[in-house]
């Protein structure tokens, strides 16, 4: 009878834990969403390029200074560098119909440009869509997961 409890008490929490992390992946997947839409609005109305930079643990934000050097982003918060949560990785950037190498950058400028943004955690994937209105949809990727791509 303990066992009986202890494996269905063991079960629970291992659906928990796989709920939080789809809860993780869901709500860092909105907030990229909407720091994507807020750099290429500001980027639009500063008439400043902005650049973001996909890191391996995660992405930060520089803007191009009076030096023509790019500087970090620490203010607002929105734009400080931010860490993925467990599990998640960037696995493909596409800008113009075309895939980029890493380092992985995507720029702002006077006019958003059109990408797609494909994230994985664990072996869920999702793709965030930008357009050159500066708007950012997230769309669910292939099912499958094929390294390198």
């Amino acid at each position: 009878m303990v066992i009986v409890i202890l494996g269905i008490f063991a079960t629970l929490t291992t659906l928990s834990i796989g709920a939080v992390f789809d809860r993780d992946a869901q709500h860092e997947t909105q907030r990229l969403r909407k720091v994507l839409e807020l750099a290429g609005e500001r980027a639009s109305i500063q008439g400043k390029p902005l650049r973001v930079e996909f890191l391996p643990h995660g992405y930060r934000f520089s803007t191009f200074d009076t030096n023509n050097e790019w500087r970090l982003l620490f203010a607002p918060a929105e734009f400080a560098e931010h860490s993925w949560p467990e599990g998640m990785v960037l696995q493909r950037l596409e800008i113009g119909g075309q895939a980029v190498a890493a380092p992985y950058v995507l720029q702002f400028g006077s006019e958003p440009p059109e990408f797609r943004l494909r994230l994985r955690q664990d072996e869920q994937l999702v793709e965030l869509a930008g357009s050159i209105t500066g708007s950012v949809d997230i769309r669910p990727a292939a099912t499958s997961v094929t390294a390198g791509q």
